[in-house]
């Protein structure tokens, strides 16, 4: 519905956070302000240990271009390409036709929370899931 009346201008992932194992060991990936970091989950005790950290949104000279993926979204699939997900958080902003804004909230591929602020009118509508029902209680 939002899609039809609505055009996607621009799609922001602003934050994840992905549980998954690969090739036998469990990790956790988490991606905030351009920020992905990369951490192994202790078997024993659940600790992390930091493995990488890349940053994304600052400027990349011209002779790098090649061999550098041109966004985190991209690099973050290719980490987990042939991952094992256990659990997929996220918060997504777009922006559409018509100044609308919405923030979105996926937890492992079902929305959890959604705003639509209309930016012209200046109201918001908030739609929120009650627990893990299939209903959602939403105010404007």
């Amino acid at each position: 519905m939002i899609e039809k009346f609505y055009a996607l201008s621009t799609s922001e992932t602003l934050y994840r956070e992905v549980l998954y194992s690969q090739k036998g060991e469990q990790k956790k990936l988490k991606f905030e302000d351009g920020l992905i970091q990369i951490y192994r989950i202790d078997d024993e005790d659940d600790s992390l240990s930091l493995l990488s950290s890349e940053k994304f949104g600052e400027r990349v000279e011209d002779y790098q271009v090649r061999h550098k993926l041109r966004n985190a979204e991209a690099r973050i699939n290719q980490l987990l390409f042939r991952a094992d997900i256990k659990s997929d958080y996220q918060k997504i902003k777009e922006t559409r036709a018509k100044q609308v804004v919405l923030n979105i909230i996926w937890s492992d591929s079902q929305i959890k929370s959604l705003n639509i602020e209309f930016s012209g009118a200046k109201k918001v509508l908030s739609c929120i899931q009650k627990e893990q029902a299939d209903i959602c209680t939403c105010r404007f």
